[in-house]
């Protein structure tokens, strides 16, 4: 069971990841200086977390099961920026490799599959 569906793409001078949601669901969002947790009614879970400059995702399907499936979304990264939205939050995240500032835009819309 899917419990998140993300997009990519890139452009422009930054990139910026944007987790949507719907509070009817339950969902609950948690930050700390590396990670970012979606955490749903029934106790599953969906974490980004920084870790060696990527952004990786991970799924939990209850409380006692560990964090699976990692997908590397992002490579290179200098600093992540969270921001709280009235019906979400919104990461901000600075690239760069060898010196050098990569340019884009990517959005992350985090959505419970019921």
């Amino acid at each position: 069971m899917q419990l998140a569906e993300y997009q990519l793409w890139e452009q422009f001078d930054q990139f910026q990841i944007q987790l949507m949601y719907d509070a009817a669901n339950g969902v609950k969002m948690v930050e700390s200086d590396n990670h970012f947790i979606m955490i749903m009614k029934d106790g599953r879970e969906v974490r980004y977390t920084v870790k060696n400059k990527q952004l990786i995702r991970s799924l939990k399907q209850s409380e006692k099961s560990p964090f699976k499936g990692n997908t590397i979304l992002l490579y290179h990264i200098k600093k992540i920026h969270y921001e709280q939205l009235p019906k979400g939050w919104k990461m901000h995240v600075t690239l760069s490799d060898q010196g050098a500032i990569f340019k884009g835009i990517a959005y992350i819309w985090g959505r419970i599959d019921e």
